[in-house]
């Protein structure tokens, strides 16, 4: 059912054009190499224009296992998934809980309010809906997208100039 549900988000998010245009990896249909060509490219001009360039590499570490669930409800809706497929994740998700084994011991059952599970076939789909909107709220640098890590990157004459917009694209970025 999962893998269903997948492949019907997926056919949704492509006919859409929902992913951001600069996503590699995760499906989106673009690999490592396409990004590195991206920043190379960028680095070639500044070097042939003997200007400065800044990069910022971001690694969103445990993606998937940190994504808030009533987020990705409202950004499914917002994108106009709803009927079975919203509901489908959204029981998928609610009411998830762990436990943890140490040797003989085993702990409390604790709800995970948060979170896709490590190794579904959807989170990663998830994850890339979560963050698609990313790149167009950065206006000040370059922005690509590989899977769950990022580079931001400026480049230009002035270095004091491209520090403050890199610095700004920073701030919206954790906003």
């Amino acid at each position: 059912m999962e893998k269903l549900v997948t492949n019907r988000l997926n056919c949704h998010v492509a006919k859409n054009g929902l992913l951001a245009n600069v996503q590699g990896g995760f499906g989106g249909g673009r690999g490592t190499v396409d990004q590195v060509m991206r920043l190379r490219d960028t680095i070639g001009k500044c070097s042939d224009n003997r200007g400065y360039g800044v990069a910022v590499f971001i690694d969103f570490q445990s993606a998937c296992g940190m994504l808030w669930h009533h987020g990705i409800f409202c950004e499914l809706l917002e994108i106009g998934m709803d009927g079975r497929v919203f509901t489908y994740v959204q029981q998928f998700l609610t009411r998830r809980a762990m436990r943890v084994r140490v040797g003989s011991g085993l702990s409390e059952t604790r709800c995970l309010e948060g979170g896709t599970p490590q190794g579904s076939i959807i989170s990663p789909l998830l994850f890339l809906i979560m963050i698609g909107d990313l790149p167009s709220g950065i206006k000040d640098t370059e922005t690509t997208l590989f899977a769950d890590d990022s580079c931001m990157f400026k480049s230009g004459k002035n270095l004091d100039v491209i520090v403050r917009k890199m610095q700004s694209s920073l701030n919206k970025l954790t906003e």
